[in-house]
This record gives structure tokens, C-alpha cells and sequence, in this order.
């Protein structure tokens, strides 16, 4: 067909044409699935758990300490006695289901059923971080956003400044402020990123490496869960 120049008969064959060869060349396929980039859990990770075998643990808590006094010679003691409290810890359930079939648990080339467990994994610790922070504490956990908290601070004007930062932080006892942290929403992170004090240093250090940024020495850490305006 060359030779005679019959161009009918001297098409080209075709990897990229199924009937003209592509038939002939099977796929390329890699046995895994190219997984997304989740979140990380903010809070858990920073957290004492407790693990617990029924649906409810009660913990002795410490209420009040004692009082000592300086005491002269012969002079009787003053008694001082610690007092307690309890705090009632209860489970709540958090579930996932995945159906799947016989024929594809035993021929799927990517091991299916460690990839579902994975991304379970991942979002059962995304819903755990949310519900820490916003839980209503109703067949769910109790979120920071419930609680009272005293040691709480109004901005002085329209407009976020350093001193807002170093006096939110001055609220917190001392005995706090070595293990404390900063979380805050990204909206927030931009905007104490541009924070600088009355000698035009910035209050935001970026973290080395796999390091979190700090502010007043205090990691930071991003939890978009928190609304913008805190």
C-alpha cells in the first residue's frame, strides 16, 4: 500500500484510536486513590482524655484550697480544710456507616476498606473539632462557645489593636498563661497578622518549621468553627 501510494489501505494504526489500536493497549493503572487535604484537629490533640467503659464517670474536682497563717509560740493553730466538687462526665455517640459489596471488598485492587476507615478517621476528628468548640452539650459535647467565661475582654474601639491582644492575654492568671494558647478564625489571623506594638514590632512570630506561629510567645492556632467577630 506504501509502495503503490494507497492511502486507504496505509491508515495509520492508532494507540489513541480504539479500533485503529488502542484495543491493544491496555490502561495504566496506579492501586491507590489520590485523597484530599483535610483539615487537622485543633483541639483534641491539646486535651486530656479520659477513657471511660459506661456511659458516665464522675471525677472528684478540687473547690477550694486551704489558708495558712502565721502563728505565734503557744498560740493555737486556725484549722484550714480543703473543699471538693465533682464533675459528671457523659458519653455521647458519634456514627458513621459505609455499605459496600461482597464482589467489591474482595476484587477492588485498592484495599477499600482501609481508604473508607481513613476518611471516616478524618472526619470523625473534624466533627469532634467543631462540636468541641460549638457543641450545645445535648446528645453532643458541650462546646468552649457554652461555657461563661470570666476572663474575657472587650476591644477598646471599632478596630482590633495590639493592646487588645496583650490585655486579653493579662486576663488570664498567671498560673495559665505558661500553657495557655491563641486560636482564633482565619479572618481574625489576617487581621492580628498586621498587629504591631507601640515600637512598631509585630506582634505575630512565625513559627520554624512545623512550628505554630506565637504571639506574646503563645502558639496560635487557626479553628474557622469560631465566629469571625471573636
Amino acid at each position: 500500500a506504501v509502495v503503490f501510494d494507497d492511502k486507504a489501505t496505509a491508515k495509520a494504526l492508532s494507540e489513541g484510536t480504539s479500533a485503529d489500536g488502542g484495543y491493544l493497549v491496555p490502561n495504566e493503572f496506579r492501586a491507590s486513590v489520590l485523597e484530599k487535604l483535610y483539615k487537622e484537629a485543633v483541639i483534641r490533640p491539646r486535651t486530656t482524655v479520659i477513657p471511660m467503659t459506661r456511659d458516665k464517670m464522675e471525677v472528684p474536682a478540687e473547690s477550694g484550697g486551704v489558708t495558712v497563717y502565721w502563728t505565734g509560740e503557744n498560740t493555737a493553730f486556725t484549722e484550714s480544710n480543703p473543699t471538693f466538687a465533682q464533675v459528671v462526665l457523659n458519653t455521647n455517640k458519634l456514627t458513621g456507616l459505609s455499605k459496600m459489596s461482597r464482589e467489591l471488598f474482595a476484587d477492588a485492587t485498592v484495599n477499600i476498606v482501609d481508604y473508607v476507615a481513613r476518611v471516616f478517621a478524618r472526619t470523625f476528628a473534624l466533627e469532634e473539632d467543631k462540636k468541641f468548640m460549638t457543641g450545645t452539650g445535648t446528645g453532643e459535647p458541650k462546646g468552649l462557645r457554652q461555657y461563661t467565661i470570666s476572663q474575657a475582654l472587650a476591644q477598646a474601639g471599632a478596630n482590633l489593636t495590639s493592646d487588645d491582644v496583650i490585655k486579653l492575654f493579662y486576663t488570664l492568671p498567671v498560673q495559665y498563661r505558661s500553657r495557655a494558647v491563641f486560636i482564633m478564625h482565619n479572618y481574625i489571623v489576617k487581621l492580628v497578622r498586621l498587629l504591631k506594638d507601640s515600637q512598631g514590632r509585630y506582634l505575630w512570630t512565625d513559627g520554624l518549621n512545623d512550628a505554630p506561629a506565637t504571639i506574646l510567645g503563645r502558639p496560635v492556632l487557626e479553628q474557622n468553627d469560631i465566629p469571625i467577630n471573636l
